[in-house]
């Protein structure tokens, strides 16, 4: 997916053909995909941020194999109705396989398959960003006015709606149109068989109903993706000085959580 292994999610890549316990602790140990993913009818569970549908397939809780009150200590206990055990269980994504972090279309290169595709940075041992998710989304609705860090796809919730989860956020440079604002549609064929970034902007705008009387620009957009596979070994979660001590891993204002500075009506050290 993206044109390549992992590009797209960032936790799913072909390490898990054959994975260790390393790379993915439940996969490693002999599970597959349908023991989590329960499927009915044909119809699969699972439903991600940017992956809006939702097939009625409740997925398999890790409750259902894992009790969670009688293996955590008491203050881990006192986080698992708000934070995801994803959260804490998968500190790194993209830890075998890196990840399209930043996709640019305002220039082309060749890929491993000998393809053109938009210049992409990608990123190994990637932090995740974390986020409140309710199990709803938002999302950029075609033709819309973009803005600069225009959401694409996002979770909905907050501080006290839903539970913490980790994301990947990617980033991508897309055509917009100066006299509507919207974001373009690139033609991927042109893209990928001749690496005209110009050509494929124009067709594929032209198809759309744009008639780019004052050309393109290009606007910073991001979306927000789940990260939920390839999960290590329990030894490797986080401990609770990993995020309320460190100052690179969660952000606790853009989460809603205003700081204290009383305990028992008594000052705080820090």
């Amino acid at each position: 997916a993206g044109g390549g292994c992992n590009n797209k999610r960032g936790d799913m890549s072909d390490a898990l053909v054959n994975p260790t316990p390393a790379t993915d602790v439940h996969m490693g140990n002999g599970m597959s995909c349908v023991d989590c993913h329960l499927a009915n009818d044909h119809r699969i569970a699972g439903q991600g941020v940017d992956l809006r549908i939702d097939e009625g397939v409740a997925m398999r809780a890790c409750t259902d194999c894992h009790n969670a009150m009688s293996i955590h200590p008491a203050d881990v206990r006192l986080h698992l109705d708000k934070v995801a055990c994803q959260s804490c269980h998968i500190p790194e994504y993209a830890r075998a396989v890196s990840t399209d972090m930043l996709r640019d279309y305002r220039s082309s290169e060749v890929n491993a398959r000998g393809l053109y595709e938009p210049t992409i940075t990608r990123g190994s041992n990637v932090v995740p960003v974390y986020a409140f998710w309710n199990g709803e989304n938002g999302y950029y609705d075609f033709r819309d006015p973009a803005v600069d860090q225009q959401l694409m796809a996002y979770p909905l919730g907050r501080l006290n709606d839903g539970k913490l989860y980790p994301f990947k956020l990617h980033q991508a440079i897309l055509p917009q149109d100066p006299v509507s604002g919207a974001i373009l549609p690139a033609k991927a064929g042109i893209v990928f068989q001749t690496g005209d970034m110009d050509a494929a902007i124009r067709a594929g705008a032209l198809e759309a109903g744009f008639n780019l009387t004052q050309g393109y620009t290009f606007i910073n957009t991001q979306r927000y993706m789940g990260v939920f596979h390839e999960m290590p070994p329990a030894e490797q979660v986080l401990d609770c000085a990993d995020c309320h001590e460190a100052t690179d891993r969660v952000d606790f204002t853009a989460l809603g959580y205003t700081p204290k500075t009383l305990r028992n009506g008594q000052p705080l050290c820090a």
